[in-house]
């Protein structure tokens, strides 16, 4: 039977107890993740928290490009857009020319002077 601290109060099994402390070796086996019993160690969960972290951060830079492509293709159109109503304003004038110019036309012909 192990009279240590560890034994008495569990929660206190930590690295800088069992080194601050004398213990029996199931004490810092325990304290190390490696204990008998069939739980599973320390080690083996930090990996899948590691593996779950790099693939949350593999789905994060796959958004943050996915985020770029969306922003080029909105500067794409915003541009277009642009090029388009330019090219309405610039119709609208011709039209309003047009008829300036038919109407200069008519009145010429009929002699009318503004």
């Amino acid at each position: 039977m192990c009279t240590c601290e560890a034994h008495k109060n569990p929660t206190t099994l930590s690295e800088p107890f069992v080194q601050s402390q004398e213990h029996c070796d199931f004490c810092v086996a325990k304290a190390a993740g490696k204990h008998r019993g069939g739980k599973k160690r320390k080690g083996d969960h930090l990996e899948k928290e590691n593996a779950m972290d790099a693939n949350v951060a593999a789905t994060l830079e796959l958004l943050r490009d996915e985020l770029a492509l969306k922003d080029s293709e909105i500067a794409k159109l915003k541009k277009k857009n642009e090029g388009m109503t330019q090219q309405v304003t610039n119709f609208r004038v011709e039209i309003k020319k047009d008829k300036v110019r038919s109407c200069k036309e008519r009145s010429d012909e009929l002699g009318v002077r503004y």
